[in-house]
C-alpha cells in the first residue's frame, strides 16, 4: 500500500475561501485553498464537495432575507445593505425598464407624469419567501399586511394601495421615508431594487429630490442603475452628474440609454449609437433600450 503523506495541523485549521459574485443574469462562485476539515485521520486529504450553484442561490437567497429583515427592523438607521438604484430624470423609462426585469413590475410601481414617485420604493424581488399565507408556487405581491395575487387586475390594486402611501407627508411634495414591497415570483431575479423619485427640472421638490438621492448611492454596496432617455444631452443629466460624484470611476454605475426609437435627429441617434460601439467592451455601458417600440403595447 501506498501511504499518504500527513497533512499539517496548520493546514488543517484554514478555511475554505468563497467568493461570490452575483448580479442580474449570472452568478460565479470561485471556491479557493479549499482543505479538509474532517478529524478523522483516515479522512485527511479527501477533496471537499464543491457547493452547486443552487446551494450558492439558497444562501444568497437566505443573506438577503436576513438583510431584509435587519432593513426592515431599523428603518431610518444609516445602514449599508446590497442594492441597485435606479436614478434618472422623471418621465426617462424608470418603471417600464423595472418592467422588463419582470413583466409586469411595472404595473405595480408609479407610473407617468401624474402619478410620479414621491418617495424610494424598496423593491425585494425573491423566488420564495420565508413565511406567508400563500403556497410557495403561487406568484404574489406583498406590500405590508396586504398580499395581491399576479393578476391585471390584483396588480392594479397594489399599485393603488402603494399610490396611497407614496405621497409626501404635510405640505411636501417628497419624502425620503421609503416604502418596502415584495414581488414573490417563480421567474423572478434575487434582487433588491430601489426605485428613487425622478429628477424634476424644476419646480416644487426638485431639491428635495436632489438632496435624498447621494444617501442612497454614495455607499460602496450600491450598485447605481443611470436611466437616461437617449435623446437627452448625457452631460446634462442631473442622474449622470450624481452618479460621477458618488463613483468617480464608473466601477459600479450602469448606464442605460431608453426610448431608443424616439430621436430628435438622425446626428444625436449616430452620436449615441456610436458611443454605446465604444463601450461594447464595458459591461456597465452605456446599453440601448427600447421597451415599448413607438409606445406600443409590445416589448424588445
Amino acid at each position: 500500500g501506498h501511504t499518504l503523506p500527513s497533512t499539517p495541523s496548520k493546514a488543517r485549521q484554514k478555511k475554505s475561501a468563497t467568493t461570490t459574485t452575483t448580479t442580474t443574469t449570472t452568478t460565479t462562485t470561485t471556491i479557493a485553498d479549499t482543505m479538509d476539515r474532517g478529524d478523522d485521520p483516515g479522512a485527511a486529504g479527501a477533496p471537499r464537495v464543491m457547493d452547486t450553484t443552487a446551494d450558492v442561490m439558497g444562501n444568497y437567497r437566505e443573506t438577503l432575507q436576513a438583510l431584509e429583515r435587519v432593513r426592515d427592523i431599523t428603518r431610518g438607521c444609516d445602514l449599508s445593505f446590497p442594492q441597485i438604484c435606479v436614478v434618472g430624470n422623471q418621465s426617462s423609462g424608470k418603471s417600464t425598464l423595472l418592467g422588463s426585469v419582470l413583466p409586469g413590475l411595472d404595473e405595480v410601481l408609479p407610473r407617468a407624469a401624474q402619478t410620479c414617485t414621491r418617495r424610494p420604493i424598496i423593491i425585494r424581488l425573491t423566488r420564495r419567501l420565508e413565511a406567508g399565507n400563500r403556497a410557495s408556487s403561487e406568484n404574489y405581491v406583498k406590500y405590508g399586511d396586504k398580499e395581491f395575487a399576479w393578476t391585471e387586475n390584483e396588480r392594479t390594486n397594489a399599485f393603488n394601495a402603494l399610490m396611497v402611501d407614496q405621497k409626501g407627508e404635510g405640505d411636501k411634495e417628497f419624502t425620503d421615508v421609503p416604502l418596502s414591497v415584495t414581488v414573490v415570483h417563480k421567474d423572478a431575479p434575487e434582487l433588491v431594487l430601489v426605485d428613487l423619485p425622478g429628477i424634476i427640472g424644476q419646480g416644487p421638490g426638485k431639491e428635495d429630490i436632489l438632496a435624498m438621492i447621494p444617501p442612497y448611492i454614495n455607499k460602496a454596496e450600491t450598485l447605481i442603475l443611470v436611466v437616461v432617455t437617449a435623446n437627452d444631452d448625457m452631460a446634462m443629466v442631473a442622474a449622470e452628474e450624481l452618479a460621477r460624484e458618488a463613483d468617480p470611476r464608473g466601477t459600479r454605475t450602469l448606464q442605460v440609454l431608453t426610448k431608443c426609437d424616439n430621436f430628435s435627429e438622425e446626428a444625436n441617434k449616430n452620436v449615441k449609437v456610436e458611443l454605446v460601439r465604444q463601450g461594447l467592451k464595458n459591461e456597465m455601458g452605456p446599453h440601448m433600450v427600447c421597451s415599448r417600440p413607438h409606445g406600443g403595447g409590445g416589448r424588445y
